[in-house]
């Protein structure tokens, strides 16, 4: 396939996922790592894709072929470290953030993320002290003083977690999260009242209909459980780091690079080069590529 023709499959498949078209997205995404099997970002496509169609297995395998492949991709790293805790593989999913916090110079988002799935599913000393970092990183990261909180809450430190995930609802009123675990803190201070308000306001967020379900069934003024976060709902929100590298992340440089390989190959062709000068051509996209990406 001609550079030209892949980049305009690889378009194609873009605007496919863009749009919601998933499997005509996966179908194009396919013929892309037909023709090029060594380009990591196809993989992560694939990956994202499988993740919201709930094939949470082929999508860890996409993500590994991605980190073999480009293993100093961020992206790479981030959709492995998603499917594997959505798939409970929790070492694994560590691994895959901690390489992807070192990739991304401390992103404050990547921070976040790893910081609230450490405080949700792995140790809460740990998680506490990932929250730390994140919220050092990044004051005003509703997610990361969510972190914080869970954290806290799970060490038994009510009035601590009460504080912090107050602080995440003051950051962002949409984060349901952060009022799930309120409402737990508040049944635990004894402030009935308060978290029954809570659960109330919670009742019409598609995100927390199974907890307020669970809540209610449990009675009025009974101790509410601890939800568990929801990974798959997270992911579908915040794929990625802060919310940005979604499929329009690669799109930024994967098409472009495909554009200086059709371009260099086509400028060799017409003043008939020799092939040692067609070598180094054929080098131009993969300098684009490593380029853009960087920026």
């Amino acid at each position: 396939m001609r550079p030209d023709e892949l980049e305009n499959l690889a378009r194609q498949a873009h605007r496919a996922l863009t749009s919601g078209q998933l499997d005509r997205g996966l179908a194009l995404t396919d013929q892309c790592v037909r023709a090029r099997p060594t380009e990591p970002v196809f993989y992560c496509w694939r990956a994202r894709a499988l993740l919201e169609m709930g094939e949470n297995i082929q999508a860890a395998q996409q993500a590994r072929l991605a980190v073999r492949h480009g293993p100093e991709m961020l992206e790479s790293h981030m959709v492995l470290a998603d499917a594997a805790a959505i798939l409970g593989r929790k070492l694994e999913a560590q691994y895959a953030f901690r390489e992807a916090i070192k990739l991304s110079r401390r992103d404050p988002g990547v921070l976040a993320t790893y910081a609230l799935f450490m405080a949700a599913e792995c140790s809460a000393t740990l998680g506490e002290r990932a929250a730390i970092e994140a919220v050092e990183a990044d004051a005003d990261s509703s997610y990361s003083w969510t972190a914080l909180g869970i954290a806290q809450l799970r060490r038994h430190r009510h009035a601590e977690a009460e504080t912090s995930l107050n602080r995440a609802v003051q950051l962002d009123a949409d984060n349901a999260w952060a009022k799930m675990n309120l409402a737990v803190v508040l049944e635990k201070m004894g402030k009935h009242g308060t978290a029954q308000a809570l659960l109330k306001l919670l009742h019409d967020d598609p995100q927390a209909q199974g907890f307020v379900a669970a809540a209610r069934q449990a009675g009025t003024g009974s101790a509410v459980k601890r939800p568990r976060t929801d990974r798959a709902g997270y992911v579908k929100r915040f794929s990625g780091s802060s919310g940005a590298r979604t499929w329009t992340y690669h799109a930024k440089w994967i098409i472009p690079a495909l554009l200086a390989g059709g371009t260099a190959i086509g400028l060799v062709a017409a003043l008939g080069a020799p092939g040692v000068i067609l070598a180094g051509m054929l080098a131009i996209p993969l300098g684009v590529g490593w380029w853009i990406r960087k920026l």
